[in-house]
């Protein structure tokens, strides 16, 4: 009752209903009158207690659940955001001819194909010629874990057979292709030292330091890859249990954490996720003491409008349920973003 798979039987149910309906009341008008003013009420009562218990509408108590997906404050659920429009961009990537993998929600615009798979499936991705994921949608918790899905990103990540052909807003699209041309530059890892170009010794509470980056001038040109590195020095494990804000309760063990840079502008604004500390070296896996060099592109879109734009940096605990949001209230409990100050976008 709360997918498509169901769809198929619909009609054939209501089809029955109806000639049910005609049936007993044929059958008991003669010795009941009211028979069908009574079979009206039993079936607009069933149709109302039943969208109570199971329905996605306001009339549903897991519409005002906050443990429900189909919890009202998701916002994703009732309108059409630029997350959506960039995954819109991504799929129309994807050839007519070749196998897919895709994650959940993007995998629906391409179920039409004759062969795909639903991310991280087939896990040995030899026959597989695309693949595409999302890492800000919703991971199923009654499917593979978002553990296994990190698994078999870092894998294509270090695939000389794939190539990272897009990145933008956490939307992946991988092409498999004899090198890794056009590919993005990403990585990271445990240094001992750090000296960045930009000192910034900036904290968020007290478990991670960003202790500055490196990034050749401030002025961004769009539909143009630009890069980065930044340098965090681990001030507590990331695998001790802490209080966090998306549902005001504890966050438990192996909570997995996400990087991700916002730019707002007057026009909209920008996302990056942090892909290398995501996937490739997780902050699940630092230790306190620990100085971390996280490297990568980032590819700026052509539709962004030029101007002036707040850059600013937030730490957030991956949820089970909904879309990862970049709003001050999902942000790590105890921690604020960070203001990297203002950077100018500009057009070719």
């Amino acid at each position: 009752y709360t997918n498509h798979h169901n769809g198929v039987i619909i009609p054939f149910i209501f089809i029955s209903a109806i000639w049910a309906g005609q049936y007993l009341i044929n059958k008991f008008r003669p010795k009941f009158k009211n028979v069908t003013y009574a079979l009206g009420v039993f079936v607009f009562s069933s149709s109302l207690l039943s969208n109570v218990f199971y329905g996605p509408s306001p009339l549903s108590w897991r519409f005002w659940d906050k443990s429900s997906y189909r919890y009202w404050g998701n916002p994703h659920q009732f309108r059409v955001t630029e997350h959506d429009r960039i995954a819109d961009r991504a799929v129309k990537l994807v050839p007519a001819v070749g196998s897919v993998s895709a994650s959940n929600h993007l995998g629906s615009h391409l179920s039409h194909r004759e062969t795909i798979y639903h991310f991280p499936y087939p896990g040995v991705f030899d026959n597989i010629d695309f693949v595409m994921v999302d890492l800000l949608e919703y991971f199923s918790p009654e499917s593979k874990t978002r553990a296994e899905e990190i698994s078999a990103l870092k894998s294509l990540l270090v695939d000389d057979n794939f190539a990272l052909r897009f990145s933008e807003d956490g939307i992946l699209f991988f092409q498999r292709v004899p090198k890794k041309s056009g590919s993005y530059h990403l990585k990271a890892g445990k240094v001992k030292t750090a000296f960045p170009r930009n000192a910034v010794n900036l904290s968020f509470g007290k478990r991670l330091l960003l202790l500055g980056y490196d990034l050749e001038n401030k002025c961004f040109e769009a539909g143009k890859n630009h890069r980065i590195v930044y340098y965090w020095r681990v001030l507590e494990d990331f695998n001790k249990e802490f209080l966090y804000s998306y549902f005001s309760s504890k966050e438990k063990l192996n909570t997995e954490y996400i990087l991700i840079d916002t730019f707002e502008g007057r026009k909209g604004g920008f996302r990056i996720v942090h892909l290398p500390t995501y996937v490739l070296y997780a902050p699940e896996d630092w230790q306190a003491g620990d100085i971390i060099r996280e490297e990568f592109d980032f590819y700026l879109p052509k539709n962004i409008p030029p101007g002036k734009y707040e850059w600013k940096i937030g730490l957030y605990a991956v949820p089970k349920l909904f879309f990862i949001e970049t709003a001050d209230k999902n942000l790590v409990s105890g921690t604020e973003k960070i203001d990297l100050g203002t950077v100018e976008f500009k057009t070719r």
